[in-house]
């Protein structure tokens, strides 16, 4: 097998190398689990993984401890990332120590005298697309977003997970309507830390996601039936609501916005002020006995938050009026966040 010199010299190999050549070296020195936190035979196996681009930069946040994830976008690619925390405690988990291996028969400096470069990101891209720029502008936001959250009891739904998938036919990655930005409104998501904006950010994945539908009727519907299809994008166009109704039942996310308002309901229940007063705006306009299914009174509590936080029209509480109003959407972000994760066509694990 091939071993790079730098590794050869480190582990004292001679020629001709083998699989078991190395893993035993790896194994003698220590290099293997004292450095890597792998086997042998794992470390061996790691300097033969092919067709990667293994590159190390400085990170974009300073982390306690260690970050993996992976990415794969369908089939055709994978990306994968590693921070490395400033004075790790111990080694890495197992497929973060592998990953390491092979970075280290990319970049010599990752390890000097026994010891890894501190403070870095370590990616490794494995893809037929160009998707480079999107790889690095969503772990350079997921790194930040998990050094400001590395304390917090409640993280958002993108951290503490392994593994990102992206649908192959994923809303993230459509690009016939060259003015749909799902890309850049997730980014933007996952960069904020205060509930609200992280909220607002997340609220206009599905306006965008509603406008989007109406182009895409008009362009489906309008040269058979041209008045029946404009009238009817006119009257959704009127109704944010409505749009956003139809958009829940279209892409299946009735389940989504059933917990969305069980989460609101059990704020409620704990007796937040915001909530109750919210939940009083809803019933004193009688919104809310005029809607059919807890799905659709869950699209509309969301809808009356993001008018709550915007002042939009002043038909719901000013969020700011309430001190406990943030604890009220703590409650219920990690449902939005579900939601929006399941519309783009992304799954974590």
């Amino acid at each position: 097998m091939i071993v790079p010199i730098h590794i050869a010299a480190a582990l004292g190999l001679v020629e001709p190398y083998s699989r078991t050549s190395v893993a035993d070296a790896a194994d003698a020195t220590g290099f293997a689990a004292d450095v890597f936190g792998v086997s042998g035979e794992e470390f061996a196996a790691a300097l033969e993984v092919e067709n990667v681009t293994h590159l190390i930069r400085p990170a974009t946040a300073i982390l306690k401890d260690w970050a993996f994830l992976e990415i794969s976008f369908g089939t055709d690619s994978r990306f994968r990332t590693l921070v490395v925390p400033l004075n790790p405690l111990g080694p890495p988990p197992t497929a973060a120590g592998e990953f390491l291996v092979e970075n280290w028969a990319a970049n010599a400096s990752l390890v000097t005298e026994r010891v890894l470069q501190e403070k870095v990101v370590i990616t490794g891209e494995e893809s037929t697309s160009s998707s480079w720029n999107f790889y690095r502008q969503f772990t350079d936001a997921w790194i930040v977003a998990a050094a400001a959250f590395e304390d917090s009891p409640k993280k958002p739904k993108w951290l503490g997970v392994t593994t990102i998938q992206i649908a192959p036919e994923a809303r993230l990655s459509q690009g016939d309507i060259p003015e749909l930005k799902f890309t850049n409104l997730l980014l933007e998501a996952l960069s904020e830390t205060k509930a609200k904006w992280r909220f607002l950010a997340l609220y206009r994945v599905f306006e965008h996601g509603y406008l989007s539908e109406i182009l895409r009727t008009i362009k489906r519907e309008f040269f058979r039936s041209p008045k029946e299809t404009l009238d009817s994008c006119r009257t959704s166009v009127e109704s944010e609501v409505r749009q956003f109704t139809a958009l829940c039942a279209s892409s299946e996310l009735e389940a989504d916005f059933e917990r969305f308002l069980d989460s609101f309901e059990q704020s409620k229940k704990d007796l937040n002020k915001y909530a109750c007063a919210l939940d009083r705006s809803l019933n004193k306009d009688g919104q809310l006995s005029q809607l059919k299914g807890k799905s659709a009174k869950g699209v509309l509590v969301c809808y009356k938050i993001r008018c709550s936080i915007v002042h939009s029209g002043l038909s719901a509480p000013m969020f700011e009026a309430y001190p406990d109003a943030a604890d009220c959407l703590e409650m219920i972000l990690e449902d939005l966040e579900t939601a929006a994760l399941a519309f783009l066509g992304i799954s974590t694990s």
